[in-house]
């Protein structure tokens, strides 16, 4: 299948997604069983929610004593 200029393998996204043996939601239309899609649960913030979040703690933990000197001068 073609998309936007290149090949989509469904297949491929599918097995990463929910892969062999894992439990999976699926909805369907009652009237008509052909329209369904599956729920994708996604599992945390990812390493870049990580990274901004470490990296924010380090600069208050940092930061706020050297601002602190300055505001108390």
């Amino acid at each position: 299948m073609k998309g936007k200029g290149r090949i989509i393998h469904y297949r491929a996204g599918a097995g990463r997604l929910w892969p062999l043996s894992s439990p999976m939601t699926v909805f369907y239309d009652p009237a008509n069983p052909r329209r369904a899609f599956a729920q994708v649960k996604r599992s945390g913030a990812g390493v870049g929610g990580w990274l901004l979040t470490v990296f924010g703690a380090v600069s208050l933990f940092v930061l706020a004593p050297i601002l602190l000197v300055f505001v108390m001068m």
